[in-house]
């Protein structure tokens, strides 16, 4: 089991996602809904589906590390967001996208139908405001909103697309969504998609391809007696088939068509779940590094897909003889993964020694790294460099939170035969002028920062002299170029309070770090998040912001406690301010957690040990450091990153001081 969210209850609940019982095969990984929609789109584009737009609902949206992916692939989008999800607003700042939308003039509205629903046309008023941030030459992101004529509700959507693109053509994007649930409801009607009781992994595997192929059959099927009703000038279309794929409404130009024929059943159970529409037309295709596709007549869409994608064997997995005449180049972790139909982790586990590989797909990826003369990246030196260094910067090195991540990272480095220098910079201006200068001279291998912010200067400093760099927990969302690691915060958040919810609590306090830190942002959305779930209001007197340390909590706690009706539980933020909020409610002679419960964050060495332990969301924090290391590794050796954003999962530990209020309030 794990804590997901789940369309069926429309919040974050427990899921169940496999276990060994079930005889999982080694090789299938857990992978988050956004991972899956990215290896499906990478699928698609590299058996050639056309597709000009991805649309998806918010569990996807909320996903910074898929937004990213698809801004540095070119692929235009548009995917549900919720009302407190905060974008670009000027230099260091983020706007909440209903605020955005609040501050459109009330002219600019306008009334469209973004497709036909079982009562007819679905009718609502729309607006679309650009996001101040930095996109690819010739791209551009908005913020949608659709407003509810009857009730005035407003939903929200986050877009990137071509400059230009009219509003009619996100409108149209929005409503194809709705073509996935009716897909599914169609699979699950004629095939009996959900009608399985099964035990093993094998057998449900085996329903649902079966389902979902006999889906595909009877939508090719009626699609091509449609096809030759056309033709045959009777203009007769299946009725149901008409109701169960609407056409939304067709802009103008570019003359988007989100037709439901398609050309191949592997092409329709991509379609299905994506929402990629295809056509039968000719693709462009051109081999090369990288790879140039476009719909015929229709704006042309860039991206790296990798070679072998495009059906173009890459060098490195053609030459498997010497004298061949073909030039070769280092295969990736990627090709081997697909080579050997296994995931990119697993082919990782095998590298890093990892003992939970069979011992069958172990012995056949190492023969396969063996013959590909695949090399490990530290037997990959950068040219030019004089040392075998790896940097760490870090905010500060006082705190147990820093050192976990450094022996994350410590751990990695050393097994790649490099040296580790950690330098603890304050300010930016430190960074600048001490640490830069002194990375440079050290002609080290690359950077990881912890903590830090990057201005347009030393980005384009760190650019300039090739010096690769990976963000940890970086102060606000880093460009799409740049490699980051970080938590799911916004779910620790959510979690956190969730459980104190659960336990009957109603005035339930926040204390955040920094407030412009992204790590802060995201777990004090969590929070009103899961408020906000419960029904209950959320009220500003109840979240302040510290510093992650035992003062920030304790003068946060003492502010609360002053309150006329101070709150009988606390989501500290961390589990230093944690303990900050212990010594506050102690000099008020109030008692953990029979007068305040007490939930941290962070599950450091010391929260089992505090009186009485504390419960808090662990943040892999060595884990975060350990994937820093490898993906700094990665791109020193060359390797094409999957994503250049990283969230490890967090998890609630339920200890000692959190217990229900002690008068529940009616």
């Amino acid at each position: 089991m794990q804590r997901q969210y789940t369309g069926t209850s429309g919040k974050v609940d427990n899921c169940q996602i496999g276990c060994r019982k079930a005889k999982v095969p080694d090789d299938v990984g857990i992978a988050t809904k956004p991972q899956q929609a990215q290896t499906m789109l990478e699928r698609a584009a590299g058996a050639g589906v056309p597709f000009a737009w991805f649309t998806a609902d918010e569990v996807y949206g909320q996903n910074p590390g898929l937004r990213t992916w698809c801004e540095q692939q070119e692929i235009a989008y548009v995917m549900a967001t919720r009302c407190d999800d905060e974008v670009p607003s000027g230099l260091h700042a983020t706007t909440r996208v209903d605020e955005l939308i609040a501050r459109v003039r009330p002219g600019a509205w306008t009334r469209m139908s973004c497709g036909d629903g079982a009562h007819g046309p679905r009718v609502y008023d729309w607006v679309a405001t650009p996001i101040r941030q930095q996109f690819p030459h010739g791209r551009r992101g908005w913020v949608l909103a659709r407003r509810n004529i009857s009730t005035g509700e407003v939903a929200f959507y986050r877009c990137f697309g071509p400059r230009g693109t009219r509003l009619r053509v996100l409108v149209a994007t929005a409503g194809a969504r709705w073509a996935v649930e009716e897909s599914f409801q169609t699979a699950k009607n004629e095939t009996g998609l959900d009608q399985d009781q099964v035990r093993r992994y094998d057998a449900w595997y085996a329903h649902v391809t079966l389902a979902t192929a006999a889906a595909a059959f009877l939508v090719i099927t009626r699609a091509a007696e449609q096809t030759r009703g056309d033709r045959a000038g009777t203009g007769h279309a299946d009725p149901v088939e008409q109701q169960r794929n609407p056409s939304p409404v067709h802009p103008a130009d570019p003359p988007l068509q989100y037709q439901p024929t398609v050309a191949s059943p592997e092409k329709f159970l991509v379609g299905t779940a994506l929402t990629v529409t295809p056509r039968r037309q000719r693709v462009k295709r051109r081999s090369g590094s990288g790879g140039e596709w476009a719909l015929a007549g229709r704006r042309k869409f860039r991206g790296y897909f990798g070679t072998a994608s495009w059906g173009v064997r890459s060098p490195s997995l053609c030459c498997r003889s010497k004298g061949c005449g073909m030039v070769t180049k280092r295969p990736t972790m990627a090709e081997i993964a697909r080579e050997a139909n296994v995931a990119i982790s697993t082919v990782s586990k095998v590298l890093n020694g990892h003992t939970d590989v069979s011992n069958t797909t172990r012995k056949h990826i190492e023969q396969l790294l063996a013959d590909r003369g695949y090399q490990r990246p530290h037997a990959s030196r950068r040219p030019g460099r004089r040392s075998d260094l790896v940097d760490l910067v870090i905010n500060e090195l006082d705190s147990v939170w820093g050192l976990s991540i450094l022996t994350g990272v410590e751990e990695v480095v050393e097994a790649a035969g490099l040296g580790l220098v950690v330098s603890a910079v304050h300010n930016r201006e430190s960074l600048t002028r001490r640490w830069l200068e002194s990375l440079l001279a050290r002609g080290s291998q690359g950077a990881i920062l912890v903590l830090s912010e990057l201005s347009e200067h030393q980005r384009a400093e760190l650019a300039r002299r090739s010096m690769p760099f990976v963000v940890v927990d970086g102060v606000s969302q880093p460009p799409p170029d740049v490699a980051s690691i970080g938590a799911t915060n916004f779910a620790g958040g959510y979690a956190a309070t969730e459980h104190l919810v659960g336990l009957g609590h109603r005035r339930i306090a926040a204390i955040g770090g920094p407030e412009q830190l992204q790590c802060t942002r995201a777990r004090i959305a969590g929070y009103r998040a899961a408020l906000e779930s419960a029904g209950i209001a959320a009220d500003r007197h109840l979240v302040r912001y510290g510093n992650f340390h035992h003062d920030g909590g304790l003068r946060a706690m003492a502010g609360f406690l002053a309150l006329p009706d101070p709150p009988t539980a606390v989501f500290a933020g961390s589990d230093q301010q944690a303990t900050g909020v212990y010594e506050a409610l102690r000099q008020a002679g109030l008692g953990v957690p029979h007068d305040v419960s007490v939930v941290g964050f962070d599950d450091l060495n010391f929260a089992e040990w505090t009186a009485p332990p504390l419960t808090t969301v662990r943040q892999p924090l060595h884990e975060m450091g350990v994937a820093a290391a490898r993906t700094l590794l990665r791109i020193i050796a060359g390797e094409r990153l999957e994503s250049t954003r990283i969230e490890l999962a967090t998890r609630l530990v339920v200890r000692e001081s959190t217990a229900a209020p002690a008068m529940v309030p009616l």
